[in-house]
């Protein structure tokens, strides 16, 4: 029997509700689903197949080692999270199963990564998170300690995130904060490729 009870929690809102908030207990689990509804209808980006690039071979490539030892890295630490969240788990198992497509992914991690740094929570503790992007999904983790952990939970989980997500071309997916492996409290997020979704005037 485990030492230490885990609670988990799922969440599932439309863009514009209030997201959970926390209690910031270290030893619970929560998960947040965040499979949202757009704000308004959005065709999919379809991805073709000449859209993707399979990652280069390792001993070829050493931004590929890199990029495939801190992945590697990410799931050791995150792997706490997926007997309670098969949806994250099914995403983690994705991004690393599909090909990279570059110009895109290069891009994105780029946005995402100012996107994040601005946050209230992170832009004050010089921890960035790690992002890896592939050809249709991007993966966003990253640990801090208290306080910051949780001012920087209400600012992932505020609905103008989402939409300012959605206005750029990305679908904000599941997420999950809790103890990782290492027992630091971990997030983790997923965003999915979609075209950009254009706000109606007036909003």
């Amino acid at each position: 029997m485990l030492g230490a009870v885990l609670i988990v929690a799922v969440y599932r809102s439309a863009v514009g509700t209030s997201a959970d908030r926390g209690s910031g207990d270290a030893t619970s689990v929560r998960v947040v689903s965040s499979s949202l509804a757009p704000p308004h209808a959005t065709p999919s980006y379809s991805i073709g197949r000449g859209d993707t690039r399979p990652a280069p071979e390792s001993q070829n490539d050493p931004v590929a080692d890199r990029r495939a030892a801190e992945l590697a890295r990410i799931s050791d630490v995150a792997s706490p999270f997926f007997g309670f969240a098969p949806q994250i788990k099914s995403l983690h198992d994705r991004l690393r199963a599909e090909g990279r497509d570059e110009a895109w992914a290069t891009r994105s991690e780029a946005m995402i990564a100012k996107q994040y740094a601005d946050m209230s929570g992170i832009k004050d503790t010089g921890q960035a998170p790690q992002i890896h992007c592939g050809a249709t999904l991007c993966e966003v983790s990253g640990s801090l300690d208290f306080p910051e952990f949780g001012t920087a939970m209400q600012s992932m989980q505020a609905p103008e995130f989402s939409e300012r997500m959605w206005t750029q071309g990305y679908h904000p997916m599941d997420q999950m904060f809790g103890p990782g492996k290492d027992g630091r409290q971990m997030f983790i997020r997923y965003f999915r490729r979609e075209a950009p979704i254009n706000k109606p005037e007036g909003r």
